[in-house]
């Protein structure tokens, strides 16, 4: 029995409340260790009366197994993961709750197969018993109530090396080692004491049970035991006193039969547990603190040691935890009681002397507010004479209140010195005439106060010493503020806003010293604003320049070109009349000319002059302006005959686009031409001449004179009695006024047309006709919308006015011109619009219908509803129902196949569905 704390196995520096809850909580453990095949599984369902663990030669126990306590039998598998897998999840079966009972022996042995199957599962040496952190086995056990646990440990020297790593694991938390030997061998192997030595070593007690007797003759064990106990023990075991030997048979107690015949054996083995639980009871504290590495022998030594050094307070408190453990674990007191006793002596002692000190530290508390100097000397006094009595506790105290009072006096020594170099540097501020630097000095003495501990008085110095700076400085930015004010608003009233914008950092910077900063604040918002506008300014100058004015000097420029700087422009007056309130009756009213007419030189000059008089002018423009005069006189140097013909004023044109007198020539040409084509005999001689002249004009850029001739031309052509040649008058003019850039006047005269259409006493065949010459010209020209407009016209004129089918074949031809024009979502519509019209008809003429909208749709590309109408027309045969509905289902199929290869939409793709239905139904079965 061990009583040194060689195996110490346990943290030495565990606190007293976990080794306390560790004495009252934790388990004796009893593990059985033992080569292979001394019968360690079987000796273990001996110890509980039951045969629960495997005894196959092989090994098969490759984890640790706990047995314990519990209501109920059952087994559970604790993973490395945490998890835990239970022989029993639910409610356990009856016999559960009397396993290991001896009347009830071998209750579990027609379950032993399910339980060896479990736990061979989890044991046996492959990849599920890695996973296994130990397994616990709980039964109803009297003898195990007491917080007993035996562990099953693998056996030594099988292949399985891990096992004995398993087994030396165990080792170190198990309290009494029950050394298993095999009586057949005779206990003589050299490794099989080694082991049992080595685990000895680190347990409480060993006992050694030399197994299997009932497997040797009853005249050869007397030897083998005597062998055993006299020589073999002695000489290998490496402890001064052997372990007590037990002789049984653990077949004695599992097997009836052996049971009846060794009788002696099965009483030797009651004998034998009888003397672990006694133990046990006996000496539980004193085991479990083995295990812990003794740690009640090192706190009595930790407290000798502290009487030693004179440090009783903590003796005391050390020998107070070493009585809480050994009362606990049922051990002899005397030791801590008598250390108890010698402290309190000596801290009675030094409690007297430190009665005589409270005086002294009374004293230092009085006057410790209001003077820390004299209370920390007289701290450090009674400190001094503290140590000496080496009453720490107090010491420790009193150490503390010495570090905050000297940490104090520390912070308001450097408060004062700070306070003192301020007033130094505001001073001399103050008399370099920096007061603002000289206010913000003296600002910051302030945060030093409460740490300066200064009298009422020095605080009242201090703070009057500020007002005084600060009501300088107050006066002094004040005078600046009027000073700056006045120089802003002179810039501002002689528009020098460059010169004000400067002024504004300062401004900006004394806004925060003001006592009324308000009025400053308002004054820089306006100046900002100013100053952005004038910058604006400047910036819109500059671009113009840049950009628009070197257009002018081009000899022949148009007001589409100077346009697009009308705004910038008059942008540019309204900044500046802004900026300067100077204003001069001069416009520029470009937005009345035509956006293409050529610019005479007057209108340049204008347009420069406009510019130089709302701009900061420059050399660059005054040059600009000297070349266009310049311009401007070689023009006027050219003289020209008032009176000559279109032709040749336009021959002129090309050459002096720029020149006023040609520009007032031409106009007066093109009223005597538009006067002279008025009085042409034949109308449609005078319309072509009014074209011809329009055309004319609008090539040169004279697009005023060209719109005039056009409406001319146009009311000519509407006094046309007979519609058809007015019609075709008025297209020829509506195709010429799009090719001369009128688009929007041309799809005017297009709609015009239509409305006089619409509104004739013409038959439909011939309102149909011209529509449809009407539609084919817009869609040539591009003026698509319009020719979709046209076109839903023309179709609601031919369902309407013709038999179906007639209606039909017109729709197919009019869809037809359609496509051919690209506008294919129309004419898919238009063939639709045909191919369900056709419906109405007899099968043969509406069979002629379908053929001729597929293979229009065929030869003009109309592919979308290509598939649909040939679906229909395929279709159309007699079926029986059967027959119509596989052949729906198919063709259904190849529609949305169709669709999803065609990206056909999904409306088009029901719609397809849809009328391949109608017509497969309707008239599939006529």
């Amino acid at each position: 029995m061990k009583s040194s704390s060689s195996g110490n196995k346990a943290d030495l520096n565990m606190p007293v409340g976990k080794v306390l809850d560790f004495i009252r909580n934790s388990p004796i453990r009893i593990a059985v260790f033992g080569l292979f095949s001394t019968g360690k599984s079987t000796f273990i369902n001996a110890m509980i009366g039951e045969e629960i663990l495997s005894v196959a030669v092989t090994p098969t126990t490759a984890v640790p197994v706990y047995i314990k306590h519990g209501r109920e039998f059952n087994i559970f598998v604790h993973l490395k993961t945490d998890e835990i897998l239970m022989l029993f999840e639910e409610q356990p079966p009856f016999w559960a709750f009397f396993v290991g009972q001896a009347n009830t022996l071998n209750t579990l042995k027609r379950q032993q197969a399910t339980i060896k199957k479990f736990l061979h599962r989890w044991t046996t040496e492959n990849q599920q018993a890695e996973k296994v952190d130990h397994i616990s086995l709980v039964l109803p056990l009297d003898w195990l109530k007491s917080g007993i646990e035996i562990v099953d440990t693998p056996g030594l020297g099988t292949e399985f090396t891990k096992h004995q790593q398993f087994t030396e694991a165990v080792s170190r938390q198990t309290d009494i080692a029950i050394l298993l030997l095999d009586a057949r061998s005779g206990g003589v192997k050299r490794t099989e004491f080694e082991y049992m030595n080595t685990i000895s070593e680190q347990v409480y007690n060993s006992y050694v049970v030399l197994n299997k007797l009932d497997l040797i003759d009853l005249e050869e064990r007397d030897d083998v035991i005597d062998f055993v106990r006299n020589d073999a023990l002695p000489k290998h075991w490496y402890g001064a006193v052997p372990p007590q030997l037990f002789e049984l048979s653990a077949k004695a107690m599992i097997d009836p039969e052996t049971a009846e015949v060794e009788k002696e054996l099965v009483n030797h083995f009651g004998d034998f547990i009888k003397v672990i639980v006694e133990l046990i009871a006996l000496e539980r504290g004193k085991i479990l603190l083995f295990r812990l590495g003794n740690p009640e022998k090192d706190l009595f030594n930790k407290g000798k040691t502290l009487e030693f050094e004179g440090q009783f307070d903590l003796a005391y408190k050390i020998y107070y935890d070493l009585l809480a453990i050994l009362e606990l674990a049922k051990l002899n007191t005397q030791p801590a009681l008598d250390g108890i006793s010698r402290c309190e002596t000596n801290l009675t002692q030094k409690v007297n002397i430190l009665d005589a000190m409270n005086g002294e530290i009374n004293r230092a508390d009085e006057c410790e507010k209001d003077d820390p100097d004299s209370a920390l000397s007289i701290l450090q006094h009674a400190n001094k004479q503290l140590r000496g009595l080496k009453l720490n506790s107090e010491v420790n105290e009193i150490d503390l209140r010495i570090n905050a009072l000297d940490k104090r006096i520390c912070n308001r020594d450097e408060a004062l010195r700070e306070i003192d170099n301020i007033q130094k540097e505001a001073l001399k501020y103050f008399k370099e005439g920096d007061l603002i630097r000289c206010t913000d000095k003296i600002n910051s003495v302030v945060e030093y106060i409460p740490r300066a501990e200064l009298s009422f008085t020095e605080q009242l110095e201090l703070r009057n010493i500020i007002k005084r700076y600060k009501a300088k400085k107050d006066d002094a930015v004040e005078k600046q503020r009027i000073q700056l004010t006045d120089e802003v608003n002179d810039y501002l009233n002689n528009c020098k806003y460059e010169s004000a914008n400067r002024l504004l950092p300062e401004l900006e910077k004394i806004i925060p010293l003001l006592v009324s900063p308000h009025r400053t604040s308002e004054l820089v918002i306006q100046i900002k604003k100013v100053c952005n506008v004038f910058e604006d300014y400047k910036q819109l100058s500059r671009y113009i320049e840049k950009e628009c004015l070197p257009i002018l000097k081009q000899v022949k420029v148009k007001w589409i070109d100077i346009n697009k700087y009308n705004s910038d422009l008059t942008r540019l007056k309204n900044y500046y009349i802004t900026l300067f309130s100077k204003y001069k009756d001069l416009e520029l009213e470009s937005e009345s000319r035509n956006s293409i007419t050529v610019l005479t030189i007057d209108e340049k000059i204008e347009i420069a002059e406009y510019y130089q008089e709302y701009t900061i002018v420059t050399s660059k423009v005054n040059k600009m302006l000297t070349e266009l005069h310049n311009r401007e006189a070689e023009l006027q140097q050219i003289k020209f005959i008032k009176r000559m013909n279109l032709k040749k004023a336009f021959e002129l044109f090309k050459k002096y686009p720029d020149h006023n007198e040609l520009h007032k020539i031409i106009s007066s040409t093109f009223e005597l031409s538009l006067k002279k084509a008025n009085k042409t005999w034949f109308r449609e001689r005078r319309i072509q001449r009014l074209v011809q002249i329009a055309v004319t004009n609008s090539e040169i850029g004279f697009f005023d004179n060209a719109e005039k001739a056009f409406g001319v031309a146009n009311q000519e052509a509407f006094k046309i009695s007979d519609i058809g040649k007015s019609v075709e008058k008025l297209r020829f003019i509506a195709n010429k006024e799009f090719l001369a850039g009128f688009e929007k006047q041309a799809s005017k005269s297009f709609q015009n047309m239509v409305d006089r259409i619409c509104k004739s006493s013409l038959y439909s065949k011939g309102q149909s006709q011209l529509l449809g010459y009407i539609a084919v010209d817009q869609a040539k020209l591009g003026l698509k919308q319009d020719s979709v407009e046209t076109y839903i016209l023309l179709l609601d004129i031919i369902i309407k006015n013709n038999n179906i089918n007639d209606a039909c074949l017109e729709l197919v031809d009019i869809a037809s011109n359609q496509a051919k024009n690209q506008l294919f979502e129309l004419a898919n519509k238009t063939f639709l619009k045909a191919t369900e019209l056709s419906n109405k008809l007899a099968w043969d003429y509406r069979k002629q219908i379908l053929d001729r909208v597929y293979n229009e749709q065929n030869r003009t590309g109309c592919k979308e509803y290509l598939h649909i109408t040939k679906l229909a027309l395929d279709s159309a045969p007699d079926f029986n129902q059967d027959v119509k509905t596989k052949k729906y289902n198919e063709e259904q199929e190849k529609q949305e196949e169709y669709g999803s290869k065609n990206n056909m939409g999904c409306g088009e793709v029901i719609f397809g569905i849809g009328f391949f239905l109608y017509i497969l139904l309707n008239y599939g079965g006529c």
